[in-house]
């Protein structure tokens, strides 16, 4: 490592830790030795907000050369993203991080951090660096966007979920995942007469996804005053004219169904069988309720 791009690496991290845009991440790795290795940082870009990548927060890893900052780092999503200008290896390619164009020593790690997150979503079509991302982008916009935010959402929700839910796209014929379709389960919650049950639940998205929400369906349907006899959830927060936002995640979603099944919201019915008698007869509505969720056992 050169004194330059050393020194010139440490004002960086300064600068950075000193002040830098809300929501990115930006440090040098560790060694085994525990001392910071600042040729290699791991970055973090988050998507911006009212576009399909709202949500996602994106992982990189920028690699430095000797001869920084008169050469460019090399920065590599890892994974790969979905994304014209982006290499099936996960390098992005920029403009700003190519020496014979945009390059300047003096741009910060700040400057290509923000420049790749407007990236995301103002694709350079004049320079494509994946056939598959720029084909979709070109030809089928709604189609490109989906995979942008369900895929980040399947990595988010394998990484870290809340115990005893699922949720996981469904496969087609061939094998390959229908990320248009999730198979997912809810645990009745604790101390509640929808203890023990595990309810399954479909999850439909539409072509506009994240503009509208998702249709959230019971499988078998459910008891309940807010579920349609067809299985669907009637909730405000799946409701693109009431409290719908295209950030809402999948997570938020099933967490937002668990804790309607123990407080339904009796001034939106959907059903009128359970609706009645959640009004008028508590005790033999939480005995429906503890029967259901007996024959819906987490353990059958």
């Amino acid at each position: 490592m050169s004194g330059i791009a050393a020194s010139r690496l440490g004002e960086e991290r300064k600068a950075w830790r000193k002040d830098h845009p809300y929501g990115f991440v930006a440090r040098p790795v560790k060694n085994i030795d525990g001392s910071l290795n600042l040729m290699t940082w791991e970055c973090a870009i988050p998507g911006k907000k009212g576009t399909a990548w709202e949500g996602g927060l994106y992982r990189l890893k920028m690699i430095f050369k000797d001869d920084y900052p008169t050469s460019p780092p090399k920065c590599k999503f890892e994974p790969p993203l979905f994304h014209p200008n982006v290499y099936p290896s996960g390098t992005v390619c920029l403009s700003l991080l190519d020496e014979e164009k945009d390059w300047r020593p003096a741009i910060t790690i700040k400057q290509i951090l923000l420049g790749i997150q407007d990236l995301l979503n103002e694709p350079n079509i004049k320079d494509p660096a994946q056939a598959e991302a720029y084909t979709i982008y070109c030809q089928n916009r709604l189609e490109y966007e989906k995979p942008s935010r369900l895929g980040e959402e399947r990595k988010a929700w394998r990484k870290d979920h809340p115990y005893g839910f699922v949720a996981r796209p469904v496969k087609n014929i061939d094998g390959s995942l229908n990320l248009m379709t999730w198979e997912c389960a809810i645990p009745g919650k604790k101390g509640t007469p929808w203890e023990g049950g595990l309810y399954k639940l479909k999850m439909i998205f539409k072509d506009d996804y994240p503009t509208s929400p998702p249709k959230c369906k019971f499988e078998p349907p459910l008891f309940h005053p807010n579920v349609y006899p067809s299985g669907t959830v009637c909730l405000s927060l799946l409701d693109e004219e009431k409290d719908w936002r295209p950030a809402i995640t999948i997570k938020q979603i099933l967490l937002g169904i668990q804790d309607l099944l123990n407080e339904p919201n009796i001034k939106d019915p959907a059903q009128a069988e359970a609706y009645t008698i959640y009004c008028q007869n508590r005790l033999e509505y939480e005995k429906r309720v503890r029967a259901q969720a007996r024959a819906m056992s987490a353990t059958d």
